[in-house]
């Protein structure tokens, strides 16, 4: 057993949506979230967040945020989407400054893995491109790949990186009786779990050490009236899908070996740093408000 596990809290910047984007009851419009013909002013600016788990195994980083071309060409590097999620990048938050004030070189990332494929997610491969490996999941590979026009602009992050797909088995696993995942390290550590339903290929990181564990949901959930009220999000790929997913997320939430659920997108705080060992160990520090935001 290690001895001790880190997993670093990145704050990229916000990102301005429509409130359905969060819970789609909010309007009879199932194209509430784009924001189309709906009052600017009720936006509300949500955090972007990206994570590394330094594990005496190896460093996995969890999406890179933002472009950072988006901090003065949005709509040229994002295109309509722009609009419907709007970027905001202040400096030092990009992917790339993060791990610089870490002293840590992209080369030294074992794994980036991706979440998903939306802006927020993959903005910033360009700036861990040299990462020993880039990884996402199969569904959702395929999916951004289909004639759907979801994923369009966002391929031009991606387009000269090479990116491995992987695929989370049918079965459960013989040492699992409760989930499907694929171990990163082969010790149970750190398991990617299929979260299907925001998207068609959405995953999950479950950081465990011993019976204690910290859930990545990435986009799977916004925030915590997601899963404990099974608000359904506003974009999903597979609305039922969705709704098993929060309801899988809000057991997992209930376990008492469960240190914390972090969602990229939750406005409440987020400790800077989390330790797993013998004990959890967080660290805050700066803006820790836990209301809906303004930009700067």
């Amino acid at each position: 057993m290690a001895e001790k596990i880190k997993i670093h809290v990145f704050r990229c910047g916000k990102t301005g949506v429509d409130p359905a984007v969060l819970d789609r009851s909010l309007s009879r419009n199932p194209m509430a979230y784009t924001g189309l013909f709906r009052p600017w002013s009720k936006r509300i600016w949500l955090p972007v967040r990206a994570y590394l788990i330094e594990h005496p195994k190896g460093k996995v980083l969890i999406n890179t945020g933002w472009n950072a071309n988006v901090r003065k060409h949005p709509y040229l590097t994002l295109g309509p989407m722009a609009y419907v999620a709007t970027p905001y990048l202040p400096d030092g938050e990009s992917i790339g400054e993060r791990l610089e004030a870490l002293q840590i070189d992209p080369k030294d990332l074992d794994l980036v893995l991706l979440t998903h494929l939306e802006s927020d997610a993959v903005g910033g491969l360009n700036e861990v491109k040299e990462a020993r490996r880039i990884a996402v999941c199969r569904d959702e590979w395929l999916d951004a790949h289909s004639i759907l026009p979801r994923y369009n602009v966002n391929s031009n992050f991606w387009n000269d990186i090479q990116i491995k797909t992987f695929e989370i088995p049918d079965k459960k696993s013989e040492d699992s009786k409760e989930e499907r995942f694929r171990d990163v390290f082969g010790d149970g550590s750190v398991r990617v779990v299929p979260l299907p339903g925001r998207t068609a290929g959405m995953v999950g990181v479950k950081v465990s050490f011993g019976k204690q564990f910290v859930f990545i949901v990435g986009d799977a959930a916004y925030f915590k009236n997601s899963w404990q009220m099974l608000s359904l999000p506003g974009p999903a790929n597979d609305i039922l899908d969705a709704a098993l997913t929060l309801d899988y997320i809000k057991t997992q939430s209930e376990d008492p070996n469960c240190v914390a659920v972090l969602a990229s997108h939750d406005p409440a705080a987020q400790p800077d740093l989390i330790e797993l060992g013998r004990r959890a160990n967080f660290f805050y520090s700066g803006n820790r408000t836990n209301k809906f935001e303004k930009k700067d």
